[in-house]
């Protein structure tokens, strides 16, 4: 908890922007999109393209993100989903040197969750900076190079992702009756370190340990 918090005082401080260069330089999509009163999807769009230096095809994006339907609706008639896709394609549309994307996938079905997360690795193959928070493990594996993990507004831990697999994976002695090596050439091993025919410690994520049991219990059959 605590990061939404951050976001917002890195981009509007207390008092809204101070300092309008920095706005020019910062482009957002927070977690609960706020859109201006009286414009339809249509106008907000217009308006981004008058108002930034758009660097992508916006109709492309409302294609790619499902919205020509919506184009002449408000945004008070949308869903939560349909609001963030929004949000997403008028973050997108600014070429900035920052980029401040607060959950933008949460609640989102796993094709907008797939093509959200195609645009962030494109921002990042293209070298630019990008802050993202997410409860999504696969997608911080996917996209950051390196993470804060925030607790009640503290950071606890920070680094690499590598530096970070401690708190994914256990640490395993394993003792069997049968030869332990074949064990060490699955994909879900790590740090393999055989001790005797019989006998190895290695680490595995949390969410392969049923892999694991499986292979060791079609062992013994």
């Amino acid at each position: 908890s605590g990061k939404t918090t951050l976001f917002r005082l890195m981009t509007k401080g207390n008092d809204g922007w101070k300092d309008l260069d920095l706005y020019q330089n910062v482009s957002t999509c927070p977690q609960e999109p706020v859109f201006l009163e009286g414009l339809t999807i249509r106008e907000h769009i217009e308006y981004i393209e008058k108002l930034t230096d758009c660097h992508i095809s916006l109709d492309n994006y409302v294609e790619k993100l499902h919205l020509n339907e919506l184009m002449d609706m408000y945004p008070s008639q949308l869903s939560g989903g349909e609001q963030k896709r929004v949000a997403f394609l008028l973050c997108m549309a600014k070429d900035v040197d920052i980029y401040i994307l607060d959950e933008p996938t949460s609640g989102l079905d796993p094709l907008m969750e797939s093509i959200f997360q195609d645009e962030i690795a494109r921002l990042k193959k293209q070298q630019e900076a990008v802050l993202l928070s997410s409860h999504i493990l696969s997608e911080v594996e996917r996209l950051a190079d390196r993470v804060v993990i925030i607790q009640e507004g503290s950071v606890v831990e920070s680094g690499t992702l590598e530096e970070l697999r401690h708190l994914t994976r256990s640490t395993i002695h394993l003792k069997v009756t049968n030869e332990v090596t074949p064990l060490s050439s699955l994909h879900f091993i790590h740090d393999w370190s055989q001790i005797d025919q019989n006998q190895a410690t290695f680490s595995i994520d949390h969410l392969s340990m049923d892999n694991l049991l499986q292979v060791l219990k079609i062992g013994r059959a």
